[in-house]
């Protein structure tokens, strides 16, 4: 599947804003430093970025996967 698919696809299945990201970018952001639990391998290229827009309300939804972990899900290429 071409980058614009993958994009189209999360978009379709409930995504607010999708978008791909350099891995290495990701890497070098601070939450990828301070958290042990958000590491990528060494060879991931890209990543699969997802975002989801919720009410101010409920924060718990920032934490997909449970307390701790900011992701449900990562696809590596």
């Amino acid at each position: 599947m071409h980058t614009h698919g993958l994009i189209e696809l999360a978009l379709r299945s409930g995504a607010s804003l999708a978008g791909i990201s350099d891995a290495d970018a990701l890497r070098m952001s601070p939450s990828h430093c301070e958290t042990a639990q958000q590491t990528l391998p060494e060879t991931a290229r890209a990543v699969l970025v997802l975002a989801l827009h919720h009410p101010m309300a409920k924060p718990d939804l920032d934490h997909w996967g449970g307390e701790g972990f900011g992701v449900v899900g990562i696809i590596y290429t």
